[in-house]
């Protein structure tokens, strides 16, 4: 186990096929939304512990990730799992939202860093994701869980820092994570 999460098999697996690429295979690391890209962070920084100085994925794909922490969109995320009924799902959304405000005061008077916007320096950071490995971020229009615009910021981000080989790709009505149900041939 590291990182606090029990990633030792995959690491292990992408290690063992890492070592043994023939020319012409590739391994691609796809994260999909804040959480697959914080066990992608762990995974890397699991990968890089066991061999340092490696590159592991010839390409990286972010799928709708990754957002921000500002409250609309926290409390969306949050919210995003509550039951449908609206009176209950409108005062659990006060509730939700009162506790953020006040964990987000918390955390600025006491300086803690917020995880989001930690991850979204991990994943431009080379030591973690090299610069010569190709990435395209995906996001839709529609995605009420990470808005399309924080997606594109950290794209622009990437490639301030050094990141030139990046693509975006962009979907008008898919939902969150799910841009085949919009167009299959993309």
């Amino acid at each position: 186990m590291f990182c606090g999460f029990d990633l030792t098999t995959a690491r292990d697996m992408i290690l063992d096929v890492a070592c043994n690429k023939i020319d012409g295979e590739s391994i691609i690391l796809h994260a999909f939304s804040n959480g697959g890209a914080t066990t992608s962070i762990r995974l890397c920084e699991g990968l890089i512990e066991k061999l340092p100085g490696r590159k592991f994925f010839d390409k990286v794909i972010l799928d709708c990730c990754p957002g921000t922490t500002d409250l609309k969109s926290a409390t969306r995320a949050i919210a995003f799992s509550l039951p449908t009924y609206p009176l209950a799902r409108n005062a659990a959304a006060w509730i939700i939202w009162l506790a953020l405000i006040s964990y987000m005061i918390v955390r600025g008077v006491m300086r803690i860093e917020n995880g989001i916007d930690k991850l979204r320096c991990q994943l431009n950071e080379a030591a973690i994701f090299p610069l010569n490995v190709p990435r395209i971020y995906i996001s839709s229009r529609a995605d009420r869980l990470v808005e399309w615009r924080h997606v594109h910021s950290h794209t622009e981000n990437a490639r301030q820092r050094g990141y030139h080989n990046v693509k975006e790709l962009q979907f008008e009505h898919a939902p969150h994570c799910a841009f085949l149900q919009e167009d299959p041939e993309e």
